[in-house]
């Protein structure tokens, strides 16, 4: 039965090839999933005897010095143990948290940290869609996606750059980020209407088998394979060095320094603090010709940083700390929403522990921790209802800076003002808000037009409406209160085959695919069954998949039928 189901899902795949794009050099279509810790456990066996050929697994996010182990996936090491030990070819994908390209050259400095070496069979994946990243020029994420992306290059891995269409579109334009490989997320049925990518994350709510909950899931139009990790050539250090680049280091404003250990030893270091109420230290991350640490100042006082190598080399120099501040700097003394619903603010501080923020009104405004940064932290605050709110951000040890948010009333956005079906089976749109869960969609006519939730997007959601008869239909979509409307024009009944004609070869076999909204499978009818015979095989999102076989030689007739709609074509064998 397992392999039935792989056969299958690799038919699929070949039907599916024919809306790949035109650089798609032999239209085979490799199946994949990406994966993190929101996955939860998962049993990579069964995932492979589904059928799929790759996974693109979440290493991390972010790059602030001194907490890569703190943003590491917490699933990664038993994803790349069971992803690798099945079978399926490998990818990573890492999180961008940055602002600015300081950050995004951190942020490689901690994936290539992560990986430590690992083989990779699929590449890299740089995953820019933040809302932070919403203000930043074209030019500024093209100069991060090169900061990163080069950086991994010369690591000896192949890169991609992840993103939803929307944001490729108004933010991804710059000459620095179409010289990677693209990673295109798109939730429909058919194609992406995005030139030149060679991955698609086609859908965020399949089911694969060994995986509790919804998947993403995605498309590879390249065989990555093989296109991995490059052996980096051996080190030409003298097999005894081991030696530090500092001596003696003493902090002013700043809270994090990093220093390096060069050493042909491939066999990490390990540090340690002599007082780490002032100075602590943390490490290793491999780099070029050895590896990186992170002291951290926590308080006043003097400490000794060692760095000890396997075998007993040892190398040591005072750090000396400045007394902890015990106040808070919040980077907004104001803030009102427009037609936003989300936006970060910065606490600075040299405090281990997060402060914690609160809002004196959350029916207008919420507040949330977002992550640490290299000298503080960052919290969201979100957009809920009209009205002012009160954002206090308090340390342990009381100290506390507040500033006021006003909330805007909460409004619908949808992409769509009115829509026509043609050809086509399925549209969709998308609803902007800052709603926490998805608004209700009706449709007034579910003869003429039906409509469906299709899945949570940055910004907002996405719907689906299908063509299921003529006529027209108001779409509604509604949230506490607002909605916003639009007409939507259903044609009836269409059909549309994918095959034109077909010649049989070697093969024996054939299948072809019909676009139909009829909610029962057409029938289909072969001229000569004695030359060709015809079944139904599959349901599919947006049709129905068929099997021609060769019975005889000579030719038939193939006629797919439904609601008074046909279509046919020609079949040689």
């Amino acid at each position: 039965m397992k392999k039935k189901l792989g056969a299958m899902l690799l038919i699929i795949a070949l039907v599916l090839s024919l809306i790949v794009p035109a650089y798609a050099a032999d239209g085979t279509v490799y199946n994949g999933i990406d994966v993190s810790t929101h996955n939860g456990t998962i049993d990579w066996t069964a995932v492979k005897n589904a059928g799929y050929d790759f996974a693109m697994i979440r290493d991390g996010y972010g790059g602030d010095p001194g907490y890569w182990d703190e943003q590491k996936d917490a699933q990664f090491e038993a994803n790349y143990s069971g992803a690798v030990t099945n079978g399926l070819k490998v990818g990573v994908y890492h999180y961008c948290d940055a602002t600015n390209v300081t950050m995004a050259s951190q942020e490689a400095d901690e994936c290539l940290y992560i990986l430590n070496g690992r083989h990779l069979d699929y590449p890299v994946a740089y995953d820019i869609e933040d809302s932070k990243q919403y203000g930043l020029s074209s030019d500024t994420l093209g100069e991060m996606v090169q900061a990163f992306c080069s950086k991994i290059q010369q690591a000896g891995y192949k890169t991609v750059v992840y993103s939803y269409k929307n944001f490729y579109n108004t933010h991804l334009t710059s000459p620095l980020v179409s010289q990677y490989d693209t990673w295109i997320a798109q939730y429909c049925d058919t194609a992406p209407d995005f030139s030149n990518y060679t991955m698609w994350q086609h859908s965020n709510d399949g089911s694969v088998p060994g995986i509790s909950g919804r998947v993403d899931l995605d498309y590879s139009y390249v065989d990555y394979a093989g296109q991995g990790r490059i052996t980096p050539p051996p080190s030409n250090l003298d097999p005894t060095t081991f030696q530090c680049d500092t001596s003696s280091y003493t902090f002013g404003s700043n809270s994090i320094y990093t220093y390096k250990i060069t050493t042909a030893d491939t066999f990490p270091p390990t540090a340690s603090s002599s007082n780490n109420s002032a100075v602590t230290v943390s490490g290793a991350r491999p780099t070029s010709g050895g590896f990186l640490f992170t002291l951290t100042n926590v308080g006043a006082g003097d400490a000794v940083i060692t760095t000890t190598a396997g075998d007993g080399r040892s190398v040591s120099f005072t750090a000396t700390g400045s007394a902890a501040a015990a106040s808070l700097r919040c980077d907004t003394s104001a803030y009102t929403f427009s037609s936003n619903s989300t936006y970060y603010y910065k606490i600075t501080t040299s405090s281990s522990t997060a402060p914690t923020a609160t809002s004196s009104n959350n029916s207008a405004v919420t507040v949330s921790y977002a992550g640490q940064l290299s000298d503080g932290y960052l919290y969201r605050i979100n957009n809920v209802g009209s009205g002012s709110a009160e954002i206090t951000t308090t340390a342990a040890n009381g100290a506390s800076v507040s500033f006021t948010a006003v909330g805007a009333a909460q409004t619908l956005r949808c992409d769509t003002s009115a829509y026509a079906f043609g050809s086509n089976s399925t549209y969709c749109y998308k609803i902007t808000t800052s709603a926490s869960s998805a608004p209700t969609a009706t449709s007034s006519n579910n003869s003429a037009v039906t409509v469906s939730y299709a899945g949570k997007v940055s910004g907002g959601y996405l719907y689906r409406i299908n063509n299921a008869g003529k006529g027209s239909a108001v779409i509604t979509t509604s949230s506490n209160g607002t909605s916003v409307s639009f007409t939507a024009v259903g044609t009836g009944s269409v059909l549309r085959c994918d095959t034109s004609s077909y010649k049989f070869g070697s093969n024996s076999t054939y299948y072809y695919k019909i676009w139909a909204s009829a909610s029962t499978a057409p029938q289909a009818v072969s001229s000569n069954s004695s030359v060709v015979k015809v079944s139904y095989s599959k349901k599919l999102s947006d049709g129905y998949l068929y099997c021609i076989r060769k019975a005889g030689r000579g030719s038939a007739t193939i006629t797919t039928k439904a609601g008074g709609a046909s279509v046919s074509f020609q079949a040689y064998s």
